[in-house]
């Protein structure tokens, strides 16, 4: 993990409140995490403008495996001959 998230994540547990050090120590983190993003943001707006980034509409259907229930869900339509994406014979 992240060392910065990982620090975020332990201020955050806390239960007695934040010192004045620790408050400062948290917006350092969210200034770094924003600035982080910004910079990525702004490459892949550069890369769309020049381009090099697209996007692709499927034709036939499709699915995603984001969370464990996504590969379970696509596990059992395979078990169960209801694979979609399985063309061959």
């Amino acid at each position: 993990m992240n060392p910065r998230l990982r620090r975020l994540k332990q201020l955050a547990a806390k239960r007695n409140g934040l010192s004045v050090e620790e408050v400062r120590e948290v917006m350092t983190l969210f200034t770094d995490f924003a600035r982080d993003f910004l910079a990525r943001a702004g490459s892949l707006q550069r890369l769309a403008r020049e381009g090099e980034r697209m996007v692709f509409q499927h034709q036939r259907p499709w699915a995603w495996v984001d969370t464990y229930r996504d590969l379970q869900h696509l596990n059992h339509l395979r078990a169960s001959n209801q694979a979609f994406w399985k063309v061959w014979a």
